[in-house]
């Protein structure tokens, strides 16, 4: 058996630091807001937002979004972009 040298522990080292850069990199690239877009389906507008599904739609029923920053989209609801994202910053200001 080949005996472990500094060149091989470097080696793993990096190679560990590679899959750590690169599963960052997948997670920006997942967390970059689509702006191609102007309505975002719930779950991608909770994500940007930093918060959950059920609190936007707390939000949503409290009346803390726009008329212009929500639409019912088929049997669920759709954020704007911008206008949602001002209201939903507004509501995480009162809230704390």
């Amino acid at each position: 058996m080949k005996p472990v040298t500094t060149d091989d522990l470097l080696v793993v080292r990096l190679l560990a630091e590679v899959q750590d850069l690169s599963y960052a990199v997948r997670q920006l690239i997942e967390l970059t807001p689509t702006r191609h877009r102007t309505w975002l389906p719930p779950r991608e507008f909770a994500r940007i937002v930093g918060c959950s599904t059920r609190t936007l739609g707390n939000w949503r029923s409290h009346g803390r979004f726009r008329d212009c920053s929500v639409r019912q989209h088929g049997t669920g609801w759709q954020f704007h972009a911008d206008l949602a994202l001002q209201d939903a910053q507004a509501s995480q200001k009162e809230v704390g």
